[in-house]
């Protein structure tokens, strides 16, 4: 008698991300190559959307990308893990064609028509959309999940910190901040801002995840400036928390969050009381009670992309 049997081979899950440095390090671990198929979106086309012309050129695959859906019929799932761009999703499904796709928005919407109109069109299509900004998701009626971060990628916590402050990032309004917080502490802090507006914490050249991550690791405060109506976390954030580091921000959201306590995070605005400011970093030489790990790991990336996988994101 014979008999036969079916051999069900697992489906790997595809996963799409952008040029973003943090999404190369993240990703770029032999971990998740084994576990994953995964590509950079330069194997499928390249992306610019650095002007108001490719901006345009990305809506002209509106269409195109509306009529994809109907070849798109192969059993398993895509993540695009912080791709923004029309086109290289559409480029993207003509060789995967898969039929379940999910989009991982890393940025804020604010004020980009652009992103509006890329959601409302990938929404339209039945494409699983899920952003870490809170408030982003009840507005565009999209899903929510906390910000993620993978801590294989920084260094072990450094037992002697400095009372250093820490900040690297574009200026977008924020200098007026930082050296007003910088002259109220009277240290050497670790302030550097991509711009030409002051030259004492100005820096123009690139620096590589590994040197910023040592800079912060090094310091004890980590200054965290979201942008105006910005609800989520900063990568930023997990950071300092996986580093053991007190935190200060002027995202008032971060008290909504089981790691919060007064003791490591201080919520200031521009119009900030300066005694707040000062008795926080005086007290320097307290030592901080490190997060419980079972707070921190629901904001690992390798739990973020299981719970794809399965489906499990469903808020």
């Amino acid at each position: 008698m014979n008999s036969s049997l079916t051999i069900n081979k697992e489906i790997k899950m595809n996963i799409v991300y952008n040029d973003y440095f943090l999404g190369i390090n993240f990703l770029n671990k032999s971990f998740f190559k084994i576990k994953y198929n995964i590509f950079n979106i330069s194997e499928f086309c390249k992306i610019k959307n650095k002007t108001k012309l490719d901006l345009i050129f990305e809506l002209i695959f509106l269409i195109p990308m509306i009529l994809i859906r109907f070849i798109c019929n192969k059993e398993g799932k895509t993540l695009f893990f912080d791709v923004e761009s029309i086109r290289g999703i559409f480029f993207s499904l003509l060789k995967l064609r898969t039929k379940d796709n999910i989009i991982w928005l890393w940025n804020p919407i604010l004020d980009r028509p652009y992103l509006r109109i890329f959601i409302s069109i990938f929404k339209f299509i039945g494409f699983s959309i899920i952003t870490f900004d809170r408030k982003d998701a009840e507005k565009y009626k999209i899903k929510f999940y906390n910000q993620i971060i993978n801590s294989d990628v920084l260094p072990a916590k450094k037992k002697g910190k400095s009372n250093k402050l820490f900040f690297i990032g574009q200026d977008k309004g924020r200098y007026n901040f930082l050296k007003r917080v910088d002259i109220l502490s009277c240290r050497n802090n670790n302030i550097f801002i991509f711009s030409e507006i002051d030259s004492k914490y100005s820096i123009t050249k690139t620096i590589e995840y590994e040197q910023y991550i040592e800079l912060l690791n090094e310091s004890m405060f980590v200054i965290d400036l979201v942008q105006k109506n910005q609800s989520g976390l900063t990568i930023r954030v997990l950071e300092a928390l996986f580093l053991n580091k007190k935190i200060i921000t002027n995202n008032h959201d971060i008290i909504n969050y089981a790691f919060y306590s007064k003791d490591r995070i201080l919520i200031i605005d521009d119009d900030f009381h300066e005694k707040d400011l000062i008795e926080f970093i005086s007290d320097d030489n307290k030592d901080i009670k490190i997060v419980n790990p079972d707070l921190l790991c629901k904001y690992e990336l390798s739990v973020f992309l299981d719970k794809i996988e399965k489906g499990l994101i469903n808020r």
